[in-house]
């Protein structure tokens, strides 16, 4: 028997969202694109463009991704929950511990929605995930490299990120911290952070720029019981290539439309995907 397509709204329609909606295959059904700038949206039904937000409950549809801004989340992300899945594609709004606590304690409680948090280019998820099975995992750090190009940082800099002219570390401190200095840039630390089950001020974050960079490095290092030599430690690093500038790397644009694809199969919680 033949699967009915799985019905997808997507929010942002940037070069992942376009992405993500010119690649669906035959298991996904377009209910809706939404657009801050809607002439952005290009080859779409004009009746799937969505002119303004808040109509969304007017649509027939099983998953929401968001792939535009942490806000949606501040904004809508108990509103989608209510009415279908919820892929939220910019896991750095978690960082705000009130909205952390709502959207956890709804999904843990509705019946009907479940919440997914694509991997991203956390490539490394599920050996994180593994060892939080097992209750192996103590302690967690995570470094991510870019070209300054590629940085939008809020946060105190003693150097003018154009002034940059070698691997300079400008940030070092908790993952719940970094979220707010560079929201759209650290979101694989987040997802980390989240599934870790240690908490955004306990998982530690590097954030590094660097202007020789045609890549985005990610490096995950996870911690075990005991100490120095009887501490069980993990280490991986993961090149993603990506333009000078480019906020996301190539390689993730492939891992989000895979999450999608994952992303269903539970009444309610929070899964990873």
């Amino acid at each position: 028997m033949e699967e009915t397509p799985r019905k997808v709204g997507i929010v942002g329609y940037g070069n992942l969202g376009k992405y993500l909606v010119e690649n669906m295959d035959d298991s996904f059904e377009l209910s809706f694109v939404y657009n801050r700038d809607t002439s952005k949206i290009k080859g779409v039904d004009g009746e799937k463009v969505l002119q303004n937000l808040d109509d969304f409950t007017n649509y027939d549809v099983d998953l929401i991704v968001e792939v535009a801004h942490p806000e949606i989340s501040k904004k809508y992300a108990t509103r989608f929950l209510q009415h279908a899945d919820y892929m939220p594609g910019s896991p750095t709004a978690f960082a705000d511990k009130e909205l952390e606590s709502k959207v956890l304690d709804f999904v843990e409680k509705d019946e009907s929605h479940a919440m997914y948090v694509p991997r991203g280019a956390m490539w490394y998820l599920d050996c994180i995930l593994q060892l939080v099975a097992n209750n192996k995992l103590k302690k967690m750090n995570v470094t991510m490299k870019k070209h300054p190009l590629s940085i939008h940082y809020y946060g105190p800099l003693e150097i003018p990120l154009a002034e940059i002219t070698k691997e300079t570390t400008i940030y070092s401190g908790s993952v719940r911290q970094v979220c707010s200095y560079a929201p759209n840039n650290v979101n694989t630390m987040a997802v980390a952070a989240l599934a870790s089950q240690l908490g955004m001020d306990n998982v530690t974050a590097q954030l590094v720029v660097d202007p020789q960079l045609e890549s985005h490095i990610i490096e995950v290092e996870l911690y075990g019981a005991g100490e120095g030599q009887d501490c069980y430690v993990e280490k991986a690093q993961r090149y993603n290539p990506a333009k000078k500038g480019a906020v996301t790397g190539s390689a993730t644009y492939l891992s989000f439309l895979n999450s999608m694809k994952r992303a269903h199969g539970h009444k309610n919680g929070l899964h990873f995907c």
